[in-house]
């Protein structure tokens, strides 16, 4: 069985750098730094990357804000303008982490039917700014597959979005389909995604369970990112609650392993 490096999302939560010393602990080798929308200008860079180097974890990503005014599709043109800028300031001042993936939701919600063209257009005009912007750093920028009338809720979307730039590539979420099978997602998008977010859902609405309290069928994912040549790391997304990170590294390991999932 083909194995992936397990990664653990911060998703939404602020840690501090002698955090990382649990995480590696448990078995978790990389990392994504997802932070709430307004923290982002207070977060010390630096510091969680000499906290992360001092043990070990890789700082793989970094998930850029989100919000109605962090959104590359807004129709309003100045609102959209100033988010590029933000997003291409966190960019700048995380560069020091070393991340080598940005992750990016192609908008807000909710979205009218009656400006979803209009919503397209602006989310594919910021996303090739951005990604060209990425180049320059050396970097890439994952765009999210997102659920509801978000863009990007299925891989015609998904491919209409990347096809901004050639530096646009795909993180996906798996408790974000609402409208596709998974497997045929994967099959269609699997050359362009460079990360995952790991979680279960019931097919009704994203839920961030923990892998096995959902509906995903696991093995048939697994082995449709094995057919497609993943080779990103397992990055899991949902809030830790009563779970640990070796929770997390447990229940990869039997998704790796295709085990029956322990119940949590």
């Amino acid at each position: 069985m083909k194995q992936y490096a397990i990664g653990m999302s911060t998703c939404g939560e602020l840690i501090c750098p002698e955090d990382f010393l649990k995480y590696a602990k448990a078995g978790v080798c990389k990392m994504e730094l997802s932070f709430p929308c307004n923290a982002y200008s207070g977060i010390d860079w630096a510091a969680l990357k000499r906290g992360a180097d001092s043990t070990g974890v890789e700082l793989f990503s970094v998930h850029l804000p989100f919000s109605m005014e962090s959104n590359p599709a807004q129709l309003d043109e100045s609102v959209r303008q100033a988010a590029v800028k933000n997003f291409k300031n966190v960019m700048a001042k995380s560069s020091v982490t070393g991340a080598g993936v940005y992750v990016i939701h192609a908008s807000s919600e909710p979205i009218l039917d009656a400006d979803r063209p209009a919503a397209m257009k602006n989310a594919k005009k910021s996303l090739a700014e951005l990604a060209g912007f990425a180049q320059q750093m050396g970097v890439r920028i994952a765009v999210e597959d997102l659920p509801r009338t978000c863009l990007g809720k299925n891989s015609d979307e998904i491919f209409e979005l990347i096809s901004a730039h050639e530096n646009l590539y795909v993180c996906f979420d798996t408790n974000h389909l609402l409208g596709e099978d998974i497997s045929a997602f994967i099959e269609r998008v699997g050359g362009k995604i460079i990360t995952t977010h790991v979680s279960d859902y019931d097919f009704i609405d994203e839920r961030h369970w923990l892998p096995g309290r959902g509906s995903i069928n696991w093995p048939e994912l697994m082995d449709a990112l094995d057919n497609a040549g993943y080779n990103g790391p397992l990055m899991y997304e949902l809030k830790m609650g009563r779970l640990t990170p070796e929770d997390f590294v447990q229940n990869a390991q039997e998704l790796m392993e295709r085990r029956p999932l322990t119940k949590r």
